[in-house]
């Protein structure tokens, strides 16, 4: 028939050239260049490539014995489908294009296998309940346009049969509702209509089948009217045919009496329908659904980027922070150091005291020969209190081990040694920080569980890298404080021990320089009172000799000044800490770089694609 060959070939021209070919393909290969993609998403992109020129669906659907089967011969201009195959089988029958007419078979188990089209009217009841679908290919051209979906429709008595059927409706291009034309209205087709078929209006056309049975025009009109009265807002169109006349037309007429049968029987409107109300619309709705689906996994891989992008930022944040020392804290290690030094101050003017304490006056008799006036020599005796030193018993007492004064010395020496412990031991560990950082970013998948390698690559490469090593900033930061306690350790230890070397010379130095001056004093005296006074040691004298014979100044400079050993310490620690922040800082600042331009190449593309929906 040249009206159909006329559709065929009108529908192949419009048949959609689709640029979404080359969207599908831009996101498949930005999302690829970062990510590992799910196979899911990979057979989603095949899929959508695959159904870019896919032929339309339309699903024919209606009651039982309502003329499907001829209806379906009618638009495919032969007799393929035998009368009778929904009562039979009660399965999807897909009709699609191919070389051969031959039948494929699914089964339920996954298994599919080759039969001949009589098995459709001779289906064993047992073999048919394992049966999932059929596929019918017929060498039609129109089929290489549409396939056709002959349901099982809607079963009151098979939930099975109702489900399949509305999940069909929800994916295919197009629906046929058959109904006889005399027996139309129905209360039971009424309720099958409003409860599945009135939510796809836009793409629902309904058949009214065997027109042939009718009289006159008349009635025609009576019963197209009251079937649009009945099916009020349910169907996009309602026509009358005659798929009977149709396909006498197509197989048993030639000539003026096949084209009157045809025109008669209002096939063609059907075909109308189908070019200009649901090409369209399946063009437009493929142009939405892909670049809906696109857009889903743009924003799938944009939130699995993002998260952990949000992390970094957090843990950018702790590692800046945990560089800087707690204020209280160093002014309590300062503190410390100037106690120490308070200690050793104590300590020497302990010292001073003792010593001083151990000097002795005792009476002596000098002699002092004077001149008269007449220039006679007068020797005059006379006794005088001096200073003297017990200088054995002092060293003695100053160097015992059970001299108090021994034991505060060594409790200073460990004070310095233990200088900085604690001060140590209240620095947060950075591998709890990192832990918590961990189980905020990895929550229901954590290391060492199983679902930690499926999250971890399913990052981008450079963040599955960083990821997997991303302990070793803790090392980092253990082997940094390590350092850092070895080095107090040693500068104390040192401190202590020249201290401890310094103080044992200084005191008998100190009792040594005493008794000399004193002696020293005394002989001058006896030689000539009148010139060289005694020497008289006071307590500051004492102090002072300690002073220089400790090195005051040294340990002064180390404990209290301003460049003290606390302030030394805490420069390190910083320096210390800052170099290995800066470091991972770099590394992170340098990832979250990496991340911001793939989130910025996806909010574009996008975009790209929210513009290419407006266009369409």
């Amino acid at each position: 028939m040249s009206i159909l060959q006329d559709f065929i070939t009108q529908f192949s021209a419009l048949k959609y050239q689709n640029p979404l070919a080359q969207s599908i393909i831009a996101t498949r290969t930005l999302l690829s260049r970062h990510f590992a993609l799910d196979s899911a998403d990979l057979a989603t992109f095949d899929k959508l490539l695959a159904q870019l020129d896919s032929p339309l669906k339309v699903a024919v659907i209606g009651q039982f014995s309502s003329g499907k089967s001829t209806f379906l011969n009618a638009l495919l201009g032969e007799k393929i489908l035998p009368s009778g195959i929904i009562p039979l089988t009660s399965k999807v029958c897909e009709i699609g294009y191919g070389e051969n007419l031959h039948l494929e078979i699914f089964y339920k188990d996954g298994t599919h296998t080759f039969a001949p089209l009589e098995l459709l009217e001779q289906a064993d009841p047992a073999i048919n309940a394992q049966i999932s679908h059929y596929k019918l290919f017929a060498p039609v051209p129109l089929l290489q346009e549409i396939t056709f979906l002959d349901t099982p429709g809607f079963n009151s008595q098979n939930q099975e049969d109702t489900d399949i059927s509305n999940a069909i409706l929800r994916e295919v291009d197009g629906i046929i509702w058959v109904s006889l034309i005399d027996n139309v209205g129905k209360n039971s087709e009424r309720e099958i209509l409003y409860n599945h078929i009135r939510h796809y209006r836009a793409k629902s056309l309904c058949v009214l089948n065997q027109k042939d049975r009718l009289k006159n025009t008349t009635e025609l009109e009576v019963s197209l009217k009251y079937a649009k009265e009945a099916f009020s807002g349910i169907f996009e169109e309602i026509i009358a045919i005659s798929a009977k006349n149709a396909l006498r037309a197509k197989c048993e007429s030639h000539g003026d009496e096949a084209e009157r049968l045809y025109e008669d029987s209002a096939i063609s409107e059907v075909f109308e329908f189908i070019r200009t109300h649901l090409m369209p619309q399946k063009t437009q709705n493929k142009a939405h659904k892909t670049l809906y689906t696109l857009r889903g996994l743009l924003l799938k891989y944009y939130r699995r980027l993002h998260i952990p992008h949000i992390y970094l930022t957090r843990l950018e944040g702790v590692l800046e922070s945990y560089g800087v020392l707690d204020p209280t804290q160093i002014q309590a290690l300062i503190t410390q150091s100037q106690q120490l030094f308070g200690l050793l101050d104590s300590r020497l003017l302990t010292l001073t005291q003792q010593i001083f304490s151990e000097l002795k006056r005792t009476k002596m008799t000098f002699s002092k020969t004077r001149k008269n006036a007449f220039g006679l020599t007068n020797t005059q005796m006379y006794e005088k209190e001096v200073y003297t030193l017990p200088l054995d018993s002092l060293l003695n007492t100053l160097q015992r081990q059970d001299n108090p004064l021994t034991s505060e010395w060594h409790k200073l020496f460990l004070a310095i040694k233990q200088f900085g412990v604690e001060f140590m031991r209240e620095i947060p560990s950075f591998s709890k920080s990192l832990q918590t950082w961990e189980e905020q970013l990895l929550q229901t998948h954590p290391r060492g569980t199983p679902l930690f390698l499926p999250y971890v690559l399913s990052l981008p490469v450079h963040l599955q890298e960083w990821l997997l090593q991303s302990h070793t900033i803790a090392f980092a930061f253990e082997s940094a404080i390590g350092r850092l306690e070895t080095s107090l350790h040693r500068h104390t230890h040192e401190l202590a021990q020249l201290l401890e070397k310094t103080c044992k010379n200084a005191i008998k130095l100190v009792c040594l320089e005493l008794d000399s001056k004193i002696a020293k004093g005394l002989q001058a005296y006896q030689k000539n009172s009148d010139t060289f006074p005694l020497y008289e040691p006071s307590m500051e004298n004492i102090r002072d000799m300690l002073n220089t014979a400790i090195g005051f100044e040294y340990y002064q400079e180390r404990l209290f000044l301003h460049n003290n050993i606390a302030k030394a310490f805490v420069r390190e620690i910083e320096s210390t800490f800052k170099s290995v922040c800066d470091k991972h800082l770099e590394i992170l600042r340098g990832l979250k770089a990496h991340n911001i331009q793939i989130l910025t190449d996806i909010k574009h593309h996008i975009q790209d694609l929210k513009h290419n929906t407006r266009v369409m």
